[in-house]
């Protein structure tokens, strides 16, 4: 197969070169009758008897395609002729066709192409007499060797012209986590300390927190608290009792969620401040005086962020626990503390930044 193509090659380069400097071909050979159909052309080796007719016949089919007569098949009057004959050590290649009044003719040495090379050296002479001699062999080796570009329509073009093709679906780009953002609200806060004669306040704080990475954050904030509760003494009220707490919480929590709703889960601590007072009732010979403890502890606390684009709500749960036991006395009994376990409820908004 290799050997097959290479002769198709050099077949094909020897008609290149006859087709681009046709020497020794005369007008007459050069052009047939306008719009008559090509002359085919029939192949004879029969006095060649020690070259292989099938293997010529093949190599010149592949150039000259359905222009060759197949083996059996009646012979046109009109038909161009390739016959090869042998005479000792000599082939004789000639070109004839019947109204032409030229000839063209080659003589190869088959000692100069032993074994299965000499129906390939045949073939490629028969192929370059062919060239020369016949406009239509031309015709169909230069149609094989620049094949015809397909012409469309005008009417498929116009519609083409018009048509709208969608783009591309580009692909999916990989998530990227948000950007970390910081957070400055403000709540309303209420705060109890879940002990006996504990301190119930209303108050309000300013908070600031600060995305870390994806998943952390830290923050603080300042508080402010106050509220007052009868003072009872064996049944009997005494007076009133106030409690004012000043604080600060730092914490640290993991968040999770997406850009609307946010979950945070912290821990931290709380110190401040406690201010108790009290005030007897009318009448009774008692005296009070105000005084500053200081109070606070560690905490949880769990934190929902709700919002779009800068503004948003916030919802704070807090739970502690009071280490520093400060409490209002009277008469030696406690009626006013702020200690143990404390629950705070916070709800607010803020802007992200």
């Amino acid at each position: 197969m290799k050997r097959l193509q290479g002769s198709v090659r050099a077949a094909a380069t020897v008609v290149a070169v006859i087709l681009g400097n046709p020497c020794g071909v005369s007008a007459g050979a050069a052009m047939g009758p306008a719009g008559a159909a090509p002359r085919r052309v029939m192949l004879d080796a029969s006095d060649c008897p020690t070259v292989a007719e099938p293997a010529i016949r093949r190599i010149v089919g592949i150039e000259i395609g359905d222009l060759l007569i197949e083996t059996g098949r009646p012979v046109p009057a009109s038909s161009d002729r390739l016959v090869i004959s042998c005479d000792e050590d000599r082939a004789r290649v000639r070109a004839s066709g019947s109204g032409r009044q030229q000839r063209i003719d080659r003589t190869l040495r088959l000692g100069d192409f032993p074994g299965d090379a000499a129906p390939r050296a045949l073939a490629l002479a028969g192929i370059e007499v062919l060239a020369a001699f016949s406009p239509d062999v031309r015709q169909r080796i230069q149609a094989r060797q620049n094949p015809p570009v397909p012409r469309v329509p005008m009417a498929v073009l116009a519609k083409a012209e018009f048509r709208t093709t969608p783009p591309p679906a580009s692909a999916p780009r990989p998530s990227t986590p948000s950007r970390p953002w910081s957070r400055l609200g403000v709540s309303g806060v209420r705060r109890r300390f879940l002990a006996a004669d504990g301190l119930s306040a209303w108050g309000g704080r300013i908070d600031f927190d600060h995305d870390v990475g994806i998943r952390w954050m830290f923050g603080f904030d300042l508080e402010l608290a106050t509220g007052n509760q009868p003072a009872m003494f064996g049944g009997a009220t005494l007076g009133s009792t106030t409690g004012t707490l000043a604080s600060s919480a730092g914490v640290v929590g993991v968040r999770a969620g997406g850009p609307i709703l946010t979950g945070v889960f912290a821990l931290g601590g709380r110190m401040g401040v406690a201010r108790l007072d009290g005030v007897p009732v009318g009448g009774m010979v008692v005296a009070g005086a105000p005084v500053l403890r200081p109070w606070g502890g560690p905490l949880v606390s769990a934190r929902a962020l709700l919002g779009r684009g800068s503004v948003g709500v916030r919802v704070d749960a807090e739970v502690g626990l009071d280490v520093a036991s400060a409490q209002g006395l009277a008469n030696g009994a406690t009626v006013l503390a702020v200690r143990g376990p404390w629950l705070a409820l916070s709800v607010g908004a803020g802007i992200r930044f």
